[in-house]
């Protein structure tokens, strides 16, 4: 009874949607295809953090905050105090030679860009069982993309380390800032930027055809997984305090990789969700083969070739 109990609840757990999204993730080889996501975003994250870090401190530099006050909140991701500086003296070149880094930041986004989103789509279709845009369309979506991706990672991610500058702000009243909502609306903001960011993902990278409706369950969930990493990101970073140079650059590089490599399982477990809730169906191998075209007979079959019999004759 116990032995048929157990077998009844592994196959209800199985059937349930957790067992189904896991299976499929694990049928369509999804820990490989994170890595892929992990090391196309590595790839393409430190421009991104560079110009959002211009981008911000442009725009919020006429709302009253000072460009460097932005620029320390947003690059304090970087632990190293030699590292933070280097960033933040190629944001002051930035201002000294504005049209050689608008150009150099220009070819970086439409690179990083197309090679981010087009490993994102390579993942998609696959789960989608969809063929991939040709060159020139992937490009275009890749670097469309990267602009939208750019706006909404930012509010995202620097949502816990933008807030304390609504102080510096002149136009916002002081009782907003020291009031208990603000700190409620960190995590409200920081979600909607993250399902916002993901339902993007979904609805625009995936070469296929689908409705809003599609893709906001797994755009929550992954908003939802996304924002709770950010949070979990500075914990392990203060983890490495105490170590030698040697040690320290070793414990961030372990957990820089992980951090991406956990994005990139967010990332996959959001559009599974979405696949299993709208399944694709999948064409049999014989509806690739061309048929016959109207008005034109089909090519007779050949046929086997028997061996003649031998005819003695008398």
């Amino acid at each position: 009874m116990d032995l048929r109990r157990a077998r009844a609840l592994a196959d209800r757990g199985l059937n349930s949607l957790p067992g189904r999204v896991i299976r499929k993730f694990a049928a369509d080889n999804g820990p490989n295809q994170a890595i892929l996501i992990a090391w196309n975003v590595l790839f393409s994250i430190f421009p991104i953090a560079l110009a959002m870090a211009a981008v911000l401190g442009l725009i919020l530099t006429h709302a009253g905050v000072k460009a460097d006050a932005v620029y320390q909140t947003v690059l304090a991701i970087v632990p190293d105090d030699k590292g933070r500086a280097q960033a933040l003296s190629g944001l002051e070149s930035l201002k000294r030679q504005s049209g050689l880094f608008f150009l150099i930041g220009l070819g970086g986004f439409i690179w990083s860009g197309s090679s981010l989103f087009g490993a994102m789509e390579q993942s998609f279709d696959v789960i989608f069982h969809c063929p991939q845009r040709n060159f020139i369309r992937q490009k275009l979506m890749g670097f469309l993309m990267m602009l939208l991706f750019t706006l909404l990672a930012g509010i995202a991610v620097g949502t816990a380390a933008l807030l304390p500058l609504l102080k510096l702000i002149l136009v916002v009243p002081v009782s907003w800032t020291q009031s208990a909502s603000v700190y409620v609306l960190q995590p409200i903001i920081g979600v909607l930027s993250g399902v916002l960011l993901f339902g993007s993902l979904y609805f625009v990278v995936p070469n296929r055809k689908q409705r809003i409706t599609e893709v906001w369950p797994g755009a929550l969930l992954a908003g939802v997984a996304f924002y709770a990493l950010t949070l979990l990101f500075p914990l392990y970073l203060s983890f490495n305090k105490g170590l030698n140079q040697y040690g320290a650059s070793f414990a961030f590089l372990f957990i820089v990789m992980n951090f991406f490599y956990f994005l990139g399982l967010v990332t996959m477990l959001g559009v599974e969700l979405n696949a299993v809730l709208y399944p694709v169906p999948i064409e049999p191998a014989t509806a690739n083969v061309p048929g016959p075209s109207r008005g034109k007979r089909a090519p007779a079959r050949q046929r086997e070739e028997r061996p003649r019999r031998s005819v003695r004759l008398s």
